[in-house]
Parts: C-alpha cells; structure tokens; sequence
C-alpha cells in the first residue's frame, strides 16, 4: 500500500501518552504529550476514550488522510490489542483523523522499535516504569519476557517497588519490622494517610489503581540513596529481577554479539539506585551494552512505517530532526 500523506504514531502508556505526525518526507509535523492511554485491565473504555480525545485534540489539526499506528499498555493480549484498536478508531473518528491504515501493537514494541533505530538494527530493550517488560529482537521479529502485569508479574516496576514498601508499611506497623520506619512513614505520608488499618482496607482499590502506587517508587529510591537499609534491600531485589527479564530476552532472541541493550521506562530513563544495581546485576556482556534508550517510542513506530515504505532516507531524516529537535515530554 502507498504511504498516504504521513503517518500519526500514538503511544499509549499506564504513565502518559504522546503522538507524533510525521509526514512522508520524514519531517515531524505536530507532536503532543497526553493524559494516561492504557489498554490493561481495569481501565474503562471511557476513560480510555478521553485520554486519546486528549491527545488527538492537541495534534489533529495538523492531520489529513493519514496511517496510523499506535501502541499500548495492555496491548500484548488479544482482548487488550482488540479493544485497544477499537477505542482508538472511535477516538480517531471524533478528532476528524482519516486513518488510511491502522497498525495496533504494545508500547513495548514501540520502544522495541526506538532501540532498532531508523535501520531496524537488532536489539533489546528493557522498560521499567508503572509495570515491567523487556524485548528483543529487530523490530518485526520479536520476543517478549515479562509484561504479565502487576498481580502476577511486573518485578522492579513502580508499582512493583509502591507495594513493596506498602508491605513495608504493615510489618512496621505490627512491629515485625521497626526497621521500615522510615519508609513506612515516607509512604503514608505520599499517600496521605496515617491509619494503618484503613490502609489495609483500602488496598484492594490501590491496586485498581497502578499509578497511585506507582507514585510511591521516588520515595523507596530516594530513601535507598540515602542508605535506608529497608529500601535499598527492596530496590536491590528489584533490579536483579529486571536484569533477570533482560537476560532472559537476549538469550530467548538470540541476539547478535554486540547488539545494544536500551535502559528505557520512567524508572529507568535517569541515573537511580535502581538503574545502578541494574546494571551491576547484568551479566558482563550485558552490562558493557546497556544504554539509556534515547529515542522515543513514538519514533520507533514512525521509523518502522517508513521502512516498511521504502522511505529509508526519511527514516534518517527523522532520526536527524529528533537529535536537533527532541519531542515535547
């Protein structure tokens, strides 16, 4: 098929959204940064419906008959993947978005994409950031470890680290562990709360609620790179469980030797003690490859469509413009 006048890239994250317009010259036309767009369980299809409305209102305008390819949170099941594309479609209607070709996978993908770079090179990348992911591969042969969300997978995410340190909370709390003073008061106090016993009660609608326990992560890293002793065993558990998830994605790819390891996702993005353990738990050859993954998700998709088109220049042309130009957020 003929690439139409450009194509839109959403990325859909439990964090934040972002779109990219990229036209067919490679040249990005309008770019926005949004309200949370995840397509995980738990979240409504009108909440879902209202982030994208969000999003699509700050680039639509810039828009005319155009591909759309788009990635999300809690794309990786079907049912996810499914309903993901048909919010998106009601979504792109209402903003007035002719999508020629609508393309649907994982924000994981998308950050897959990213880490392959304009040429598609093989690699892996590893995303901790509300949950936890990691894959490799080269873009359109990929495999993926993790990622089973936050009852039953997500070690070293934020909501991972949030809910270790609510546990904290309880243990402190019936003096199991007087140690987690510190972070037991660090985390009520982020939360608002000061009631143990209503925290208890309250759990089961916190965990309704990734985010908000997500957002008690910058506490147990700040409290570990202070010297806590009780947040940097949980931060030091955390990253031997994602570098786990790594190793196991590059053995499972069967990547190349030399192939690069992108460190991306909110927790991972900037210097951590989560980020610092990581990289000491690698294995060696990981460890000399791992890098912050520069690049957004959002261009990966784009990278990739242009490829598929034959428009490697443009694919360049864009990786240029974004090193003079990085997006919004």
């Amino acid at each position: 098929m003929e690439l139409v006048s450009g194509v839109l890239v959403v990325d859909g994250g439990a964090t934040r959204s972002r779109a990219v317009l990229v036209d067919r010259a490679g040249m990005p036309r309008a770019a926005a940064v949004g309200p949370p767009a995840s397509a995980g369980r738990g979240v409504r299809d009108l909440d879902l419906l209202a982030s994208l409305r969000t999003l699509l209102a700050r680039v639509a305008g810039a828009t005319g008959r155009v591909a759309v390819v788009a990635g999300f949170a809690g794309a990786g099941r079907p049912a996810g993947r499914a309903r993901a594309r048909r919010v998106l479609a009601a979504a792109l209607a209402g903003a007035g978005v002719e999508a020629e070709e609508l393309v649907v996978t994982t924000d994981a993908h998308l950050a897959l994409l990213a880490a392959a770079g304009p040429t598609g090179s093989p690699a892996a990348v590893l995303l901790a950031g509300t949950g936890s992911v990691a894959v490799a591969g080269d873009g359109e042969r990929w495999v993926q470890v993790g990622g089973g969300g936050r009852y039953l997978d997500d070690e070293g995410s934020g909501f991972w680290l949030g809910a270790e340190a609510l546990r904290a909370v309880v243990r402190w709390a019936d003096g199991r562990a007087p140690e987690a003073g510190p972070l037991a008061r660090a985390a009520l106090a982020a939360l608002g709360r000061t009631d143990v016993a209503a925290l208890i009660e309250a759990a089961p609608a916190l965990w309704r609620r990734p985010a908000e326990v997500a957002a008690l992560a910058p506490e147990v890293l700040r409290l570990a790179a202070l010297g806590d002793p009780v947040a940097h065993d949980i931060v030091r558990r955390g990253a031997a469980g994602l570098a786990a998830l790594a190793a196991a994605v590059c053995r499972l790819a069967r990547l190349p030797p030399g192939a690069g390891l992108a460190l991306g996702g909110g927790l991972l993005r900037d210097p951590s003690p989560l980020r610092t353990m990581l990289v000491a738990a690698l294995p060696a050859d990981l460890g000399r490859v791992a890098r912050p993954l520069t690049a957004p998700p959002a261009a990966g998709g784009a990278w990739s469509y242009l490829r598929a088109h034959g428009l490697v220049a443009a694919a360049e042309r864009l990786a240029r413009c974004l090193e003079e130009k990085p997006l919004p957020g």
